[in-house]
């Protein structure tokens, strides 16, 4: 029973451990950071994150002046709308009183 256990390990087992070391040879071992330098990353990524904050409320803001100012327009146009509305409706009524008067001029 060991016999063929046997065999079959030393046939497999060199070529076994020849794949892990040329497998351990390709992966980059990564270096290990220094707490200095985890430090200055980690304010880097909150440096990057305020600054998308900011420019995220600077883009509210805008958004909202924009549809303040949009709001106003619409309301200014609506005012003058009905200002002239106002100017029509008064001078048809002047000119149907002027109309009416000539034509009872021209009949005396």
């Amino acid at each position: 029973m060991f016999g063929a256990f046997g065999g079959v390990v030393t046939t497999y087992l060199p070529f076994f451990f020849c794949v892990c070391l040329f497998v351990g040879l390709l992966k980059k071992k990564k270096k290990k950071k220094k707490k200095k330098e985890k430090k200055k990353e980690k304010k880097e990524k909150k440096k990057k994150k305020e600054k998308k904050k900011k420019k995220k409320k600077k883009k509210e803001k805008k958004k909202k002046k924009k549809k303040e100012e949009e709001e106003e327009e619409g309301e200014e146009e609506e005012e003058e709308e009905r200002r002239r509305r106002r100017r029509k409706k008064k001078k048809k009524k002047k000119k149907k009183e002027r109309f009416v008067f000539t034509l009872f001029c021209a009949f005396d």
